[in-house]
């Protein structure tokens, strides 16, 4: 069996890579990220940069919206206990959460696993 996901039907392939190049930089980031204290807070990621930290999913969708308008952008909670799952090999939490700019299902719930939100 492998550790890679599988794409969703309703997701298409340019999203599916768009998503997993953004989970990627998140991985990638989360160390640093959390050496600069921000953990418990949102990471604005888009073509494998980190653009912003927000303390709030919603400053941080609000802030990916005003930015790219409905380009998409991926959000992330940076969640310490992250380092751990990746270290014992759960590589995929969730990477395709979806929801809408704005939506009330894009909250703290929705990032328990550290998972994102791609819109």
């Amino acid at each position: 069996m492998s550790n890679s996901p599988i794409r969703p039907a309703h997701v298409s392939a340019e999203q599916w890579e768009r998503a997993l190049r953004d989970f990627a930089t998140y991985r990638q980031q989360l160390p640093h990220l959390l050496s600069e204290g921000h953990a418990g807070r949102y990471a604005m990621i888009k073509d494998g940069q980190v653009l912003s930290v927000w303390d709030t999913v919603g400053d941080a969708l609000q802030a990916a919206g005003e930015r790219f308008g409905m380009e998409p952008a991926a959000t992330f909670k940076i969640n310490p206990l992250d380092m751990q799952r990746f270290a014992d090999g759960h590589p995929w939490v969730d990477p395709c959460k979806t929801f809408e700019p704005g939506s009330p299902t894009a909250d703290d719930a929705g990032f328990a696993n550290g998972g994102m939100v791609d819109y």
